[in-house]
């Protein structure tokens, strides 16, 4: 890069605006694309890039309150900014943290679709005593500001409520991202003015104090493709959100990954996927979900921070929640993991099935309308239909455990804190309150009596029967 060596990138990131447009009392840059805050895919994308921290400017503690210290392990630190006097002002809040031998990366916090690659772009383009802008060319400039060059060099920024008719006529604009030197920062900040129509001290007038003394400005041309796009209003939110997630499924798909219907998935940049996978329509991938390869997942399941092993069969409509789910188990269809579940090797979970913070076996089985709860349940377990282990007694939540081999007959209760000794067999509709020695039957049932001839006598004592 043309920075010296020992110069560190620093991320300022301009984050205090409220964003009226938006129509929202949360601040704009808490307005969630693909699942995170846009502010925190502007920080990412400049850890990516080589950036060493970042300073985000806020205002009324809004956004450190959210993100606190880091961001995915990268150092985030924040400056105040509680008046709205403009992106100088704002940059000015920073200085303090900032050093003279510092080179500043400039970016807005609405920009949650900018790639590690752009921001590098404009750091190898860094000159020393002077500034690198982002620009792009539009048909229609609309409110951006307009890029003024002489002798190829960039010589003033002029905000469109301030510009000229011949300004107005410029299409290259300016895109809010710069490099510029904390030395430069330091020098030329408190020279800005707010002699303007907004009444605010802007960024973009450093760009002329520069022309001024000798050291114009260099314009980095960016394309229209999407990276640069600023969200100012739910619309544009919207169009955020598709252009990023068109990104992460078209780089799953290059790795191998099947999805069956794009438009209709959701797969969030944090997600790894295995090649030879199926996405049927309707999924949603959140978090740190991570799965293997050769897995199939079923129309409308979510899964939010689970780990799915290779070869792994989830049927339609299955919820997961940091959950565990080993090689070649199927889940499904409409089962729910929640928190704590973890499926073993070859297990198997069947529809409208619950389970949570339980472990089952290698091989074990709940095929069917059961709700396990704080279990243990061990290797070539098979749990019948209906079975539901009583786990709460309204203050305390207590443990099941099932030995390997274990055969649970359907509508059981299973009343915790209880173990079933391996290989035991427990009558359908028992309720167990005991432990169930290895290798017992365990049956609870109350004895079936038959009352012959009670229809006749039933119907008799009532009068005539109806025809």
């Amino acid at each position: 890069m043309a920075a010296q060596p020992n110069k560190e990138f620093v991320a300022v990131i301009l984050a205090g605006g409220h964003g009226t447009r938006m129509k929202s009392q949360t601040p704009k840059p808490l307005h969630r694309v693909l699942g995170r805050p846009m502010v925190v895919h502007v920080i990412r994308a400049a850890a990516q890039s080589g950036c060493s921290r970042a300073v985000v400017v806020e205002k009324d503690g809004a956004i450190s309150s959210v993100l606190g210290e880091s961001v995915d392990g990268f150092p985030v630190s924040y400056a105040a900014q509680d008046v709205p006097l403009g992106t100088g002002d704002a940059v000015r809040c920073t200085l303090p943290q900032l050093r003279s031998d510092d080179v500043v990366v400039i970016l807005n916090a609405d920009l949650p679709c900018i790639t590690a690659e752009a921001i590098r772009r404009l750091m190898q383009a860094h000159i020393p005593e002077s500034l690198v802008v982002a620009t792009s060319r539009c048909d229609e400039p609309g409110s951006y500001g307009r890029i003024v060059r002489a002798d190829g060099g960039v010589v003033a920024i002029v905000e469109a409520k301030d510009a000229t008719e011949e300004q107005l006529a410029i299409q290259e604009v300016n895109q809010g991202l710069y490099v510029v030197g904390g030395d430069v920062l330091a020098e030329l900040i408190p020279q800005l003015g707010n002699s303007n129509a907004q009444g605010e001290f802007y960024l973009t007038d450093l760009v002329h104090l520069l022309a001024q003394s000798g050291r114009p400005a260099d314009g980095i041309e960016f394309d229209n493709s999407g990276e640069l796009m600023g969200v100012n209003d739910r619309v544009q939110l919207a169009e955020a959100d598709a252009s990023l997630r068109g990104r992460v499924l078209k780089h799953h798909m290059e790795q191998g990954v099947t999805i069956e219907d794009p438009a209709r998935t959701v797969v969030e940049d944090s997600v790894t996927i295995g090649a030879d996978t199926v996405l049927e329509v309707d999924v949603t991938l959140r978090g740190t979900t991570r799965i293997g390869s050769g897995c199939h997942i079923g129309q409308g399941s979510i899964l939010t921070n689970a780990v799915v092993g290779d070869n792994v069969t989830v049927l339609p409509y299955s919820i997961m929640d940091d959950a565990v789910v080993e090689d070649g188990a199927r889940v499904g269809p409409f089962a729910r993991l929640r928190p704590g579940a973890h499926l073993c090797a070859e297990s198997r979970v069947g529809n409208f099935v619950e389970l949570k913070k339980t472990r089952l076996g290698v091989g074990s089985k709940a095929n069917h309308l059961s709700y396990l709860g704080d279990a243990e349940i061990g290797e070539g377990v098979n749990v019948g239909a209906g079975t539901i282990t009583c786990n709460y007694d309204g203050t305390h939540k207590y443990k099941t455990v099932m030995e390997d081999g274990v055969f649970i007959g359907s509508d059981t209760q299973i009343v915790a804190p209880v173990t079933v000794g391996k290989g035991a067999y427990v009558g359908a509709g028992s309720t167990v309150t005991e432990d169930v020695p290895a290798g017992a039957l365990a049956i609870s049932r109350t004895p079936q009596v038959n009352k012959e001839g009670w229809v006749e006598r039933k119907s008799g004592s009532s009068g005539e029967k109806e025809s």
